[in-house]
């Protein structure tokens, strides 16, 4: 429990109503921060920063686990050797205890690791047995295998109770909790839909159109294949020796509903791979040429990078297309291209896509900037209408005391009492 400083208890305030049917009730405050409000997670959240920032340089390594690795009450981090790990995890415990929060329930795929944390009594004795399987942010860890699945049982419970509207939809897509991603061309899928669902202004709970409704059954219907899936944990478990160089190789794709990235490591420089050559000629040429929008993103993009490392790739082998169009779960089960990357990439550079990169066309240069000068000419236009008033002299005195009264709102110096003959000649 998190306790609350004295000189802000008075603003947890709330009424108590004993057990009985009296009207009577007693003003309390909390002591301890609320479990179960919005801000509660926030809390959380800001107090366990606040007090693992303490240790930032007498244990640096920890507190940059605990910064960058810690999800709510759910850690999740590795090592290179089980020493690392067992200092790493041991520390983690020791700080948090230090304000009284209890860090356990402590998992591993290794044994060796476990065995260390049972000597020092971190975990129990026969956990590693007996939970040889994790629940890890949506993920399922099978211990044993090193393998991670996708866990659906809480999305194919939810069907049962399941209608044909738009709440539904937006209900189930918000339970799709993909933080990694590997899911990403299936779930957009449902988005894509949602978005189709808003553009024709349907009600929370009308029935959804035969078209749609067909989109939707689809999907929940490919939904159980998806626990099949299982994905390896560990990034280079084929790796024989030691790998001379990693490359990271980014693939991005975007059209008009969706647009997304997806990395790849590749063992032998960081570089950007994109389907679209009008893309790459932007990125490749003056910021300044294209308008605001597009010149503040190449501009980023040219800072951030070397141009040398953007590259074109063919649509059907950008893996990054896959997030903008979409799949089934038993398409993204077998894609060895999502799931891989493209085949060319496990090979030599010579048998990489040709980059064939020209400048842009008058046609194609959509973004280009074009400079026009605007002269605009101003138009007197009549305060009053003139048909209103049945002589001149009437006209001008409302118009004078309209253009007294528009100068006193914007704080102007004007004369004050009877108008003034000054005044109805500038009425003309």
């Amino acid at each position: 429990m998190i306790g609350i400083a004295e000189d802000h208890k008075k603003y947890l305030k709330f009424l108590w109503y004993p057990d009985d049917d009296s009207e009577e009730f007693k003003i309390m405050q909390m002591n301890r921060v609320v479990f179960g409000c919005n801000c509660s997670p926030f809390l959380l959240s800001a107090t366990i920063k606040y007090h693992i920032g303490k240790y930032s340089e007498t244990n640096k390594s920890c507190f940059e686990m605990l910064n960058g690795s810690l999800y709510a009450d759910d850690l999740c981090h590795g090592a290179d050797d089980v020493e690392s790990a067992f200092n790493l995890s041991s520390g983690a415990v020791s700080i948090l205890s230090d304000a009284s929060f209890n860090l356990r329930k402590l998992h591993t795929n290794s044994k060796q690791l476990h065995d260390l944390w049972i000597q020092n009594g971190l975990c129990e004795e026969n956990s590693f047995e007996k939970d040889n399987k994790l629940k890890v942010l949506w993920l399922v860890w099978n211990l044993e295998e090193d393998m991670l699945r996708v866990d659906v049982t809480s999305l194919l419970v939810s069907f049962k109770f399941l209608e044909n509207t738009k709440r539904s939809v937006l209900s189930t897509a918000a339970k799709v909790f993909d933080p990694v991603g590997f899911l990403s061309p299936f779930a957009v899928r449902i988005k894509r839909l949602m978005q189709e669902i808003w553009e024709r202004g349907l009600d929370w709970d009308s029935k959804l159109p035969e078209d749609l409704e067909s989109k939707w059954k689809k999907w929940c219907a490919e939904i159980e294949l998806l626990g099949e899936m299982k994905i390896e944990r560990c990034y280079f478990s084929r790796v024989v020796g030691k790998m001379d160089s990693v490359e990271v190789h980014i693939f991005s794709d975007a059209s008009i509903v969706a647009y997304g990235a997806v990395a790849y490591f590749r063992y032998v420089n960081l570089r950007g791979e994109v389907d679209s050559e009008i893309c790459l000629c932007w990125i490749k040429g003056s910021a300044r040429e294209w308008k605001q929008f597009v010149s503040n993103r190449v501009l980023e993009i040219q800072d951030c990078t070397s141009l040398d490392r953007w590259k074109f790739c063919p649509g059907l082998e950008n893996p990054a297309d896959k997030l903008t169009r979409g799949e089934n779960s038993h398409t993204l089960l077998n894609d060895s291209v999502w799931w891989q990357g493209p085949v060319w990439l496990r090979g030599s550079r010579n048998q990489w896509p040709r980059q064939k990169f020209e400048r842009v066309t008058d046609e194609q240069k959509l973004e280009k900037l074009n400079t026009s000068v605007h002269a605009i000419l101003p138009q007197t236009e009549m305060m009053l209408d003139e048909n209103k008033f049945s002589n001149l002299r009437k006209l001008l005195r409302v118009t004078a005391w309209v253009k007294r009264f528009v100068a006193k709102l914007r704080k102007k110096t004007c004369e004050s009492g009877t108008l003034s003959a000054t005044e109805i000649k500038e009425a003309e």
